[in-house]
């Protein structure tokens, strides 16, 4: 893409992403590079969701939900924050297990899905969303595991995880209580 200089030097250049995004890049009239994470251009646009599986009231157990990407979905799938929190977390902890599927588990209850642009359309993977509010059998081998006894988000520092479209791909996050009470697992992603 060509650039676009202003009267005060200050300039508009772009190109495309390795995704076949494009992004822009503002350098000012001092040559200061400002710029737009890709990120948030696709928020923007209305390619931001986030799911969640509410409010559990729970006994001690392993509760699961599952973001799943047909292939048939026609999208790719950026997730960029996996996060869980039990309410008996502070006095008796939680463990939290992410494991990759190729098969979708369809758990019994449909997460919350919202576009994190307000009137946004509906996701390419909303009805691959699911959890289960009963205790499920946890099945090595996991991604990560982690214990705390304060809310865990899996994914920090930058770290994503991508479904790439046409392939039959999810994650699965289990969080595991040990004590009766309140806990929840949400999830956010970009789909492309």
């Amino acid at each position: 893409m060509t650039g676009f200089m202003n009267q005060d030097g200050s300039a508009l250049v772009g190109g495309l992403t390795l995704a076949g995004i494009g992004q822009a890049f503002l350098v000012d009239g001092q040559g200061n590079l400002a710029t737009q994470p890709w990120q948030m251009g696709l928020q923007v646009q209305g390619k931001s969701y986030t799911c969640t599986t509410g409010l559990l009231n729970v006994a001690a157990g392993n509760y699961p939900l599952c973001i799943f990407n047909p292939a048939n979905s026609g999208k790719s799938i950026l997730l960029y924050s996996l996060h869980a929190s039990s309410g008996t977390a502070s006095t008796n902890s939680i463990s939290v297990f992410l494991q990759g599927v190729t098969s979708n588990p369809a758990y019994s209850l449909s997460a919350t899905l919202t576009c994190n642009k307000a009137g946004g359309v509906a996701s390419a993977i909303a009805g691959s969303c699911t959890f289960a509010n009963t205790s499920q059998t946890l099945a090595a081998p996991y991604i990560q595991v982690e214990i705390s006894t304060i809310p865990i988000e899996l994914l920090h520092n930058g770290t994503a995880m991508f479904l790439p479209n046409g392939t039959a791909n999810g994650l699965t996050i289990f969080v595991q209580t040990y004590a009766s009470g309140f806990s929840t697992i949400s999830a956010s992603w970009l789909e492309f």
